[in-house]
């Protein structure tokens, strides 16, 4: 019980400070951008920590174990509504939070501890002291550039994962920590030096995702029985990275000139995981029936479907948000793009003359020569 008590006096202590952060969230707009979504995305992490801490007390009644959980899980829900927080420290924090579970886990295997309690409370001061460190990190970050930043850490894990793939030297763990490591550093750096929007910091990580998947399964899928031999783990590994950093550096270069809404970036990834089943789908249709189920010719035509699917996905994700944008900001009337309305300002100016029976509409039209 010492225990529980000290986790959740700790628990409070880190909220005060994050709170001390900030104005008064009742006073300050700015603090409450992000507080929905904060909230909501920290009951799954609330429940996690819960979990984590449980672990670490190690209960030996049943009912003390279910109390316990149901009520740390509560304060800590709670206790989310008590922070002020911005869109960027809202999505910072809680990936953060996340990651660091995982990096407490990894920073116990390196170590060797193999009490499972004292790998629960790494993991889970891991995990706060990470979530905290998202918090204090996004202070002046947009929500593009906090989602950026988390893009290169996970980039870096799975580049971490990719250059063990490529070696095989020993333990995965350490090479997935450095990984981690030198993606919130170029992370950082580049969030300094870009000013991405949300939705273009989503695009980056779906290209990036794509990129690594896609060399692969589009190998697989023309390898064929006799080649497959040649998709060894190295190979395979280091097409992923290839394609990942190709992919990174494309995305970066074509979003620029794109200003993506968070709306438009969800568009991307969603249409790119939809092109993904409806590639497979299909693939598997049109594949030949093997007697003993799916045979390798159909592993591979669904491989090369999904794989193409996905690509015309996002393709036509990012082409939808682009047109978003563009009628959002104004729309072209003429083939060769010369004349243009803009229908915000149109309705801003019915509003205005409806209430002042003034019509005043500058930049309505636009003609380009």
């Amino acid at each position: 019980m010492p225990t529980v008590v000290c986790t959740m006096i700790a628990l409070s202590v880190v909220a005060g400070l994050a709170q001390q952060d900030g104005h008064d969230s009742l006073r300050s707009e700015a603090q409450q951008r992000g507080r929905a979504r904060y909230v909501i995305e920290h009951v799954p992490l609330s429940l996690v920590y819960s979990g984590l801490l449980e672990g670490v007390v190690q209960p030996r009644d049943a009912k003390l174990g279910v109390g316990l959980y149901m009520l740390s899980a509560g304060g800590l829900i709670a206790g989310s509504f008590a922070i002020p927080t911005t869109p960027a420290q809202a999505h910072l924090s809680i990936a953060y939070g996340y990651r660091g579970m995982l990096t407490g886990a990894g920073l116990a295997e390196v170590l060797g501890v193999r009490d499972a309690g004292a790998r629960c409370f790494t993991a889970l001061g891991s995990g706060v002291a990470a979530e905290f460190w998202g918090y204090r990190l996004a202070r002046g970050m947009s929500a593009g550039q906090a989602q950026l930043l988390s893009t290169y850490t996970d980039v870096g894990i799975l580049g971490g994962g990719l250059l063990w793939g490529m070696t095989f030297q020993g333990d995965p763990v350490p090479w997935l920590l450095l990984g981690e490591g030198v993606g919130i550093g170029a992370g950082y750096l580049r969030q300094r030096s870009l000013s991405y929007t949300e939705g273009q910091a989503m695009f980056v990580r779906t290209t990036g995702v794509l990129g690594a998947l896609a060399p692969v399964g589009l190998t697989y899928a023309l390898a064929g029985s006799d080649g497959v031999g040649a998709l060894n783990g190295r190979f395979a590994s280091g097409t992923a990275l290839l394609g990942s950093l190709g992919a990174l550096y494309y995305a970066e270069r074509h979003i620029g000139n794109y200003p993506l809404t968070a709306g438009g970036g969800v568009a991307c990834a969603g249409l790119a995981a939809a092109g993904a089943l409806l590639g497979g789908g299909l693939a598997f249709l049109v594949s030949p029936n093997d007697y003993y189920g799916i045979g390798e010719t159909s592993q591979r035509m669904i491989v090369g479907g999904a794989t193409l699917g996905a690509v015309g996905g996002l393709a036509a994700g990012l082409s939808l948000a682009k047109r978003s944008a563009a009628l959002t900001q104004g729309s072209w009337l003429t083939p060769n793009d010369r004349l243009a309305v803009n229908w915000t300002i149109l309705s801003a100016s019915a509003l205005s003359y409806a209430k002042d029976k003034q019509f005043s509409a500058p930049g309505l039209v636009t003609f380009r020569f």
